[in-house]
């Protein structure tokens, strides 16, 4: 046995093959690096301040450590997103060419660990979008190649991950994963906050033509102004926009955006202004959630099909959006009126008992029971 082992142990080493084939497309844990002082120079005070994102490792990880993340699997969101993120990853066409496709930030060029360890020549993401996105920091294993002309900075210097190879490479993985590895932190320096002011609207006639614009405008572009698709409005959305476009407003107001609460299921804050204003409220647009303005039920916009907008007149207003979906609603009426079916069965069936058993031995005889 142990002349065996031996012999896979040298063949291991010389045909450079690996204990554990998974770890090629699992790198190490993001855990350490999260709990580390290193990441405090970076983390948010809470978790709604900003987005994260990750090259070449799923958004999960970031939501395990409490942390609002861009990206996911398509296939639990809403296809609008998923056409946002077709924009957003610069890939190959048969990487996505369907709609369940994997959603998150990936460059197949440094997928792998390597030795020695690659460094992203092209980055293939739209930095633009990452930011119009609210994501502040995009974290990485390999380091970026001149930063600066995607729109970013880099915030903590990484230190690259060498793979080992034969019997050296099972050592590694071992030890590694109580490692704090050090990651390379790139900040998007001109991210969107959740909540923004943008004065300017522009419908355009198609979606085609509105995920061109988002392919191609710069950050300063959407800063600036909100795109809408009139496929994606419905008849008051239209009127909304077009009334605010016509306001005479010179949308160069002041405004204070105060108490701001933001929740699974709420988002709440005040807003003082001296004029009409337009809100980029960068949360996905569902018709789940509901928006009240002073307690009054008020109109949620597809902003760039995907984002959130709203319109709020001059004044102090309390703004509430409320997550109510309606299949709970449903499941729930659904539910009550089986209870109250299955009760009334059973006392249909306690009442038959009860009148049979006070009937006389004669009477039962009639219906030839015995």
């Amino acid at each position: 046995f142990s002349g065996a082992l031996g012999v896979i142990i040298v063949l291991t080493y010389f045909l450079n093959v690996n204990f554990i084939r998974i770890a090629d497309i699992h790198p190490p844990s993001y855990k350490h690096f999260f709990e580390s002082d290193v990441f405090d120079k970076i983390r948010p005070a809470t978790k709604s301040d900003y987005r994260i994102a990750f090259i070449n490792w799923h958004p999960t990880v970031g939501v395990e450590n409490s942390f609002q993340v861009a990206g996911g699997y398509a296939s639990q969101y809403l296809k609008t997103y998923a056409l946002f993120w077709r924009k957003l990853v610069i890939a190959e066409k048969h990487e996505f060419n369907n709609y369940n496709y994997k959603a998150y930030l990936i460059d197949n060029d440094v997928k792998y660990e390597s030795s020695p360890p690659k460094k992203i020549e092209q980055l293939k993401i739209n930095t633009n979008l990452l930011a119009l996105n609210n994501v502040r920091y995009l974290l990485s294993m390999n380091e970026i190649v001149k930063p600066e002309i995607y729109g970013l900075r880099l915030a903590i210097e990484g230190v690259p991950f060498v793979r080992k190879q034969g019997v050296s490479r099972f050592t590694q993985i071992m030890w590694r994963i109580g490692e704090n590895i050090q990651y390379y932190v790139y900040e998007v320096v001109n991210f969107i906050p959740r909540i923004q002011v943008i004065k300017d609207s522009v419908v355009l006639k198609s979606k085609t033509e509105l995920y061109e614009v988002l392919e191609s405008f710069e950050v300063q572009q959407f800063k600036d102004t909100i795109y809408y698709s009139s496929e994606g409005l419905n008849e008051i959305q239209s009127s909304l926009i077009a009334e605010y476009q016509s306001s005479k407003a010179s949308h160069n107001n002041e405004y204070l955006i105060s108490d701001v609460k933001f929740a699974d299921d709420l988002i709440s804050f005040v807003v003082k202004t001296d004029e009409q204003i337009q809100l980029l409220i960068n949360e996905n647009y569902m018709r789940d959630w509901e928006l009240y303005i002073d307690a009054e039920k008020a109109v949620i916009l597809p902003a760039y099909n995907t984002l959130r907008s709203i319109i709020v007149n001059k004044g102090t207003h309390t703004v509430k959006m409320i997550y109510q979906p309606r299949y709970l609603l449903i499941s729930y009426i659904m539910s009550g009126g089986v209870f109250l079916i299955s009760i009334i069965i059973l006392l249909i069936l306690l009442m038959k008992q009860k009148i049979w058993t006070k009937m006389p031995e004669t009477k039962k005889s009639e219906y030839n029971i015995t």
